[in-house]
């Protein structure tokens, strides 16, 4: 039977992402005498308050959708379903918000197919997207890409595994599933990677190309850079969701490294089913203290 909580959706999301408003202040009827000082305005911080409210709701949301997969998926898919149902409804929130910002911003995203200018650097990932990843490949990839792709994973991860954030930019190597500047996982890459979106690609080009100088601006307040919030706070909220989702079901919830990740799912038989009974399947993964989150920067 199906949770009665589990009818949030993305409509249900958007309800509050598309116009967060500040809170009202009383109304008084118009016979009511007046006080002799006007009621003070909304606090300034008022807007803010309702964008934390619309993303908490949308934390919700994903929550319970990923509860809602893994009651309704077959055995051994349970886990990878949960990840694939969040990708979508943070998918369908940010592209019914992406117009407005844009809009707000006078920008167009530049991101685009072949771009590939932010793929060189630590990703977090959750050990539920990493099922998803291997689901994804064992139904997807010939023996052949299969191989080739397992190959850059371990050639990758043996270079990576255990750098912090920012050795792990200056190395300047690219995502192991890059194929032809595109990703061939693209369906299925995790949702900190759905939630980088910039509006000047030389922009981002620049930053690859000078990890130290782009890592000192985004510790400034000043050095923003052309990427988009929403995204990134809309895919954060459903990484949050997710990771409650699990927690509920004793999954493993923590934060691990892509490749390191990604070629521990491919290389393990009934993954998902050590992951369910708790095993420490992804122990190896485990993200180092980051010195420097290579991230788009918060508002």
């Amino acid at each position: 039977m199906q949770d009665s909580k589990s009818a949030f959706s993305a409509a249900d999301a958007l309800a509050f992402l598309a116009a967060p408003q500040p809170a009202k202040t009383a109304s008084v009827h118009p016979l009511t005498p007046r006080a002799a000082d006007p009621a003070p305005p909304p606090p300034e911080n008022a807007y803010a308050e309702a964008d934390k409210a619309s993303y908490r709701h949308l934390e919700t949301a994903a929550y319970y959708r990923a509860l809602d997969a893994a009651r309704g998926a077959r055995a051994g898919e349970r886990l990878s379903s949960m990840a694939t149902a969040v990708h979508r409804l943070a998918d369908e929130v940010w592209a019914n918000v992406r117009a407005d910002a844009e809009a707000a911003s006078r920008r167009s995203i530049a991101c685009a197919a072949g771009c590939a200018a932010c793929c060189n650097q630590q990703v977090a990932i959750a050990p539920v997207e990493a099922a998803a990843i291997a689901h994804y490949v064992t139904r997807h990839f010939t023996d052949e890409e299969d191989a080739a792709l397992v190959a850059r994973l371990r050639k990758l991860d043996d270079i990576t595994r255990g750098k912090t954030a920012l050795e792990r930019a200056h190395l300047r190597q690219p995502c192991a599933f890059l194929v032809d500047g595109r990703c061939s996982i693209y369906p299925v890459r995790p949702l900190r990677c759905r939630g980088v979106h910039s509006r000047d690609a030389g922009y981002c080009g620049w930053a690859a190309a000078h990890p130290d100088e782009a890592a000192a601006e985004r510790g400034s307040r000043e050095g923003a850079g052309p990427y988009v919030v929403a995204p990134a706070k809309i895919m954060d909220a459903a990484l949050t969701g997710l990771a409650r989702a699990c927690r509920t079901l004793g999954v493993d919830a923590e934060s691990l490294e892509l490749i390191a990740a990604a070629r521990i799912a491919l290389a393990v038989a009934g993954l998902e089913e050590f992951l369910a009974a708790g095993e420490p399947v992804f122990a190896a993964a485990a993200l180092p203290t980051p010195e420097d989150a290579p991230v788009p920067p918060a508002e």
